[in-house]
């Protein structure tokens, strides 16, 4: 039988991150005897005595127990923004609890296997310098931790990570369908996942095409929405008139119902009013990203485009539109219909203001 191993898995690719962990799982066994082998345990919660519980048992009718950890590091970060975050070390001073944490992962048995899940850690965070120390049993000279960093897929290797998954699924893709589906989702793997998930079903056995994208995908509503703010923008009441009543008539009428194009146009002014904001403050392009919530670059891009196209005030004059828009469709009093047709067409002179 094999000694114990210690996994450290970190980044921001938590969609692989979690794979690579379900593998581990997978390896336990049956769902009969996986339950009683497989302990779960949040950072938030952590104590050495509740991981010396579950790590030092012997496992049930299985060769392996598995301990997960999940986000313990970030309690050891230097940030003031976690500066009043719970320390699992409680009443022991954070030296003391890491030799505690140190001596127990020594003394693990060989039926044990500990994984800590984590996202992004710092190189001065204390619990990595322990890691640098070495995890050897007495009379062993094998070292016994894995530590892998799990980093976002960009360019040719995400295309090829797309093609994969959905060969996997039985289907097959066109390289302009990766592109667009990239273009879209960015690299979020998650909603990636999702995507690609629904468009294997819908094409089955057939190649998924630019065309596909567009129809099934969620980020192509988002297209749609982004030409509709476009339109509204630049004033083009017509134009922008016209384009709702197209995806609000047939088939579409189901996916852009009022009280949704409400809500999705009110989302992407929100959006421009907090790029306004970032540019105000100074904040590095880099970060916005994260800011706006989206991994997509086509959203960073239509966003910023946006934002420059119309001022705050015409922002705020909007925003009022929509809160308007929204009582009269909750008084009941009003066709949704109607009061969307009001808004696009009152919307439309907000470039003015």
């Amino acid at each position: 039988m094999r000694d114990y191993l210690i996994y450290v898995f970190y980044g921001d690719n938590s969609f692989t991150a979690n794979e690579a962990l379900d593998t581990l799982i997978h390896q336990i066994g049956p769902k009969d005897t996986k339950d009683a082998n497989v302990t779960s345990i949040d950072g938030q919660a952590f104590t050495i005595d509740s991981f010396g519980s579950a790590a030092m048992v012997p496992p049930f009718l299985a060769d392996r127990r598995l301990v997960i950890i999940r986000n313990l590091f970030v309690n050891f970060e230097d940030k003031p923004r976690q500066s009043k975050r719970k320390s699992p070390a409680k009443n022991n001073n954070e030296t003391s609890f890491i030799n505690n944490l140190y001596n127990l992962l020594v003394e693990i048995p060989s039926t044990t296997d500990v994984v800590f899940l984590e996202n992004n850690i710092s190189n001065s965070n204390p619990l990595r310098e322990m890691f640098k120390r070495p995890l050897l049993k007495s009379g062993s000279s094998k070292e016994r931790v894995i530590i892998k960093e799990f980093t976002s897929l960009k360019g040719e290797a995400l295309a090829q990570w797309t093609k994969n998954r959905v060969e996997a699924k039985g289907s097959k893709i066109s390289r302009a369908a990766i592109t667009q589906i990239i273009e879209l989702v960015g690299e979020d793997l998650w909603s990636m996942e999702n995507e690609l998930e629904k468009l294997s079903i819908y094409k089955h056995d057939q190649a998924i095409e630019v065309q596909d994208i567009e129809q099934m995908t969620s980020g192509s509503r988002e297209t749609n929405i982004f030409e509709l703010v476009d339109r509204i923008i630049e004033g083009k009441t017509e134009q922008s008139i016209k384009l709702m009543d197209e995806m609000t008539a047939g088939e579409s009428a189901s996916i852009y119902s009022p009280t949704y194009l409400i809500s999705m146009i009110a989302r992407q002014v929100r959006l421009i009013a907090l790029v306004h904001d970032l540019s105000k403050r100074g904040t590095p392009s880099s970060e916005w990203k994260a800011a706006l919530g989206t991994s997509s670059d086509f959203v960073m891009r239509k966003t910023v485009q946006q934002s420059k196209a119309i001022n705050v005030n015409a922002v705020k004059h909007l925003y009022g539109l929509l809160v308007e828009a929204d009582s009269k469709i909750k008084s009941s009093q009003n066709s949704e219909t109607a009061v969307l047709f009001d808004l696009i067409a009152r919307a439309s002179l907000a470039h003015k203001v």
